[in-house]
């Protein structure tokens, strides 16, 4: 197994951690459920005491953030899904899909970060540990655009047997 493939492998799986978040965390917050120990919702309640640790606005969720986490959850976890099943059956078409999207997360990521980091109402409580652990939602879309750039492309079996087809004409030429 080559590099690129032992990429794509750990790709799909932070793609899949993305989703699972996506669906059990971010998608009820969105919903309206509030972050607290009380919740009903065990990864929501269980992500209150995260709050308190590092990030403040989590827990506060002001309209701004809110929203972010709206659009992370149901605009960006269906891409996440589509990229897991695609570098763990080698979809050649995501590629571009993949550069596309991760660029666009690793814009809202910063623009996500700098808020918070900068929100005068509610900075993070320890701004290290919650620039640590917001950097995997930076660190996977930048790692995928570049495998997508300078990776080994990524061939099809119609390639394939374009390439068999061209090679097996020339055999007959000659």
């Amino acid at each position: 197994m080559g590099l690129a493939r032992v990429t794509d492998i750990v790709l799909a799986l932070f793609f899949t951690a993305f989703v699972f978040v996506s669906v059990t965390l971010e998608g009820p917050v969105c919903l309206g459920e509030k972050v607290s120990p009380e919740s009903t919702n065990y990864f929501v309640a269980q992500s209150y005491f995260w709050g308190l640790e590092a990030d403040n606005i989590w827990i506060q969720q002001p309209t701004w953030s809110r929203s972010a986490v709206c659009f992370h959850a149901f605009g960006f976890a269906p891409f996440y899904a589509t990229f897991a099943l695609g570098y763990l059956l080698k979809w050649r078409w995501i590629r571009q899909l993949a550069v596309a999207v991760c660029a666009a997360k690793l814009y809202a990521g910063a623009l996500y970060m700098t808020a918070n980091l900068m929100d005068p109402d509610y900075p993070p409580t320890n701004p290290w540990l919650f620039v640590a652990q917001s950097a995997s939602y930076m660190l996977i879309p930048l790692l995928t655009l570049i495998r997508e750039w300078a990776g080994p492309k990524r061939s099809s079996s119609s390639d394939h047997a374009k390439s068999s087809s061209r090679s097996s004409d020339k055999t007959k030429i000659h």
